[in-house]
């Protein structure tokens, strides 16, 4: 390896342990919370991005390495980091559900939300055995497959659908604090999406993907964060900063003569 390779490799294994601890230790804070069911769904979904950024940076440390079983660990490294990013896709979903309270037809949005996970395993299985999808050659060094697009459309596409989602989802009851959930699940999508492509065009020399799994979590910690201020812990109900904030809204409207 080239001295600037190693530095790279050094960057990005640092950028993702640094993106570990930090998705690990939102989740050590939210653990002293109340254990409502939007916030077990949370801590579900960022123990599956750790998973994630784990097998992710396990590609990086065995990439181009030369010992025992090394090109086995570098393909099984790819292998899970491509199923799960399209877990933590799936898990992002069940929490969308979870934190506006859309229990109908529950069974069925989960096996909608299944379908890719399959299909990527699937593809991911046959790829053991043709490579269409990545390769690790000889050398033990990663490369795309012909058939990489799909790769990528699947890890991404049900980021896009819970995009498309927090856009159009129609609430039963508008509230304050519903707006801002969903404000927060469209910049969930929107950084996802633009650091997953950005993925697409480094070509795998620059670890984007960690960044934008690891700002996704954090925007959703410090909607969590706001909500502890202004709601009562253990009724879910506005408190008195909530009220206080609701009062200065309405008084500036009063100012501006609406």
């Amino acid at each position: 390896m080239e001295l600037y390779d190693i530095y790279l490799t050094i960057a990005n294994i640092s950028s993702f342990a640094f993106c570990i601890f930090m998705v690990v230790f939102m989740s050590v804070v939210l653990a002293n919370r109340n254990n409502s069911n939007s916030r077990f769904a949370f801590k579900r979904l960022i123990w599956m991005v750790s998973f994630c950024l784990f097998a992710d940076m396990l590609t990086y440390v065995f990439d181009t390495r030369e010992f025992f079983a090394a090109k086995f660990l570098h393909a099984s490294s790819m292998f899970m980091s491509v199923l799960l990013t399209v877990c933590v896709g799936y898990a992002w979903n069940k929490f969308f559900d979870v934190a506006f309270h859309i229990h109908s037809k529950e069974k069925t949005r989960s096996v909608l939300y299944t379908i890719p996970v399959v299909i990527t395993l699937v593809c991911l299985i046959i790829n053991v055995f043709d490579g269409y999808l990545f390769v690790i050659d000889d050398k033990n060094v990663y490369s795309r497959g012909s058939l990489a697009p799909i790769s990528f459309f699947l890890q991404y596409l049900l980021i896009g659908v819970l995009f498309l989602r927090a856009i159009f989802y129609k609430f039963p009851v508008k509230t304050v604090r519903y707006a801002k959930l969903r404000v927060s699940f469209i910049w969930v999508g929107v950084i996802s999406l633009i650091f997953g492509i950005s993925q697409i065009f480094a070509l795998g020399n620059v670890a984007f993907h960690c960044y934008g799994v690891a700002a996704s979590i954090f925007i959703m910690f410090l909607r969590f964060q706001d909500d502890q201020i202004t709601h009562d812990l253990l009724t879910g109900l506005n408190n008195r900063y909530a009220l206080d904030e609701y009062m200065e809204d309405r008084i500036k409207l009063y100012g501006d003569g609406k």
